[in-house]
């Protein structure tokens, strides 16, 4: 019994490993894609735009597709799409065909990223377990892999085709060695008796895990400007700030699961939000560069159990069946990573990037207080 959990919660970890693998393995593409076609800022944001419309226009039919052809099967197709695409985009040089090929990578990707949210939804309520939160944890896990492999392979000497066919083999190794336990069709686990109507609490959990994402792709797209407009970082230093994100967020989602079980969602989403909130407060106040990469690391930790305790507690609840509240809470949580950029974009403009980012640990602190408030008539 312990060996069989054990394998089916590793598979699970392994898919999303898989997702966040891929997206990584991209990232280190753009500079080269970016001067093959000899693309400009402006064209280069329309190009990455393709990797969100593919996303959108997956994200309604994201958990039809699980439910029909299982989950299992569904990440192996996903996973093949994207291994094919990435080789697209590395080895023929077509402006038109990298387009296509964005597409369905973030249609894939989504996809996947759904899928596997099933899976640990139902692994949950079937064994007891607290596990969500070391599941996510494997995908940012995955982006550091994927990142690491490809650029070394890079810095070594060798050419960009090379290097991501290597990535996309190992991405299939990890498929097909470490991914055999998924679930495959779960259209028993799911309540019949509960409507398929859209309910209001699965939609305000979503928007709880949009504010969250808002947040994670701040640290992302701008960290690095943080620190170099407005503490003076040389930019070749001012990228650790994501560094320092991530690395908490690793560490936080894989102590998580524990935490959560010794405190409580509840608990452990209203002081993470509170940690969150000291973390950009050291970040706006701090005079040296130390204490803002101190600040960026206590943000990481705090953000690192919300989301995956948000998504755990939704697939928890009878309010829909399993795949239709994956489906909406991720869509919804992913707005916040497809529309951050430019919200934060925007009012930096006019207020800082500083003063945004204070401006955003105000909405993580109501995230906090509204998800005790949420779960706080029981021990979740």
């Amino acid at each position: 019994m312990f060996n069989d959990v054990f394998l089916k919660v590793l598979a699970n970890k392994f898919a999303f490993f898989l997702a966040g693998f891929s997206v990584a393995v991209w990232a280190v593409m753009i500079p080269f894609v970016k001067t093959n076609f000899n693309l400009d800022e402006v064209q280069l944001g329309l190009l990455l735009l393709c990797l969100g419309c593919g996303s959108l226009i997956a994200m309604p039919f994201c958990s039809r597709i699980a439910c029909a052809l299982g989950i299992k099967r569904t990440i192996y197709i996903c996973t093949y799409n994207l291994a094919a695409m990435l080789l697209v985009i590395a080895l023929i040089d077509n402006l038109y065909l990298t387009i296509v090929s964005l597409i369905v990578i973030g249609a894939s990707s989504i996809t996947l990223e759904v899928s596997a949210n099933i899976n640990g939804g139902l692994l949950e309520t079937r064994y007891n377990k607290h596990i969500m939160s070391a599941l996510h944890a494997f995908y940012s896990i995955g982006s550091f892999c994927g990142a690491l492999l490809c650029s070394s392979l890079l810095s070594i000497g060798f050419n960009l085709q090379v290097s991501v066919i290597v990535c996309v083999v190992t991405l299939l190794i990890c498929l097909l060695l470490l991914c055999k336990e998924l679930l495959t069709h779960f259209k028993n686990e799911t309540d019949n008796s509960v409507k398929t109507h859209i309910h209001i609490a699965v939609v305000f959990i979503g928007t709880l895990c949009f504010i969250m994402f808002l947040v994670e792709g701040s640290m992302l797209d701008w960290s690095a400007v943080f620190l170099h407009q407005e503490k003076n970082v040389d930019l070749d230093n001012a990228g650790y700030g994501f560094v320092a994100f991530n690395s908490c967020m690793i560490i936080g989602r894989l102590t998580g699961d524990s935490i959560v079980k010794a405190l409580g969602r509840a608990l452990v989403l209203l002081v993470g939000s509170l940690i969150i909130f000291i973390g950009f407060v050291i970040m706006y106040i701090g005079d040296n560069y130390i204490l803002c990469l101190i600040g960026f690391a206590i943000v990481g930790l705090g953000a690192s159990n919300i989301v995956p305790q948000l998504i755990s507690y939704a697939a928890s609840k009878p309010y829909m069946p399993i795949n239709q509240t994956m489906s909406l809470v991720n869509s919804i949580g992913y707005l916040g990573i497809l529309s951050g950029p430019a919200i934060i974009g925007f009012i930096s403009q006019r207020i800082s990037v500083g003063n945004t980012f204070i401006l955003l640990s105000i909405f993580v602190v109501f995230v906090g207080f509204a998800s005790f408030i949420l779960m706080r008539k029981k021990h979740d």
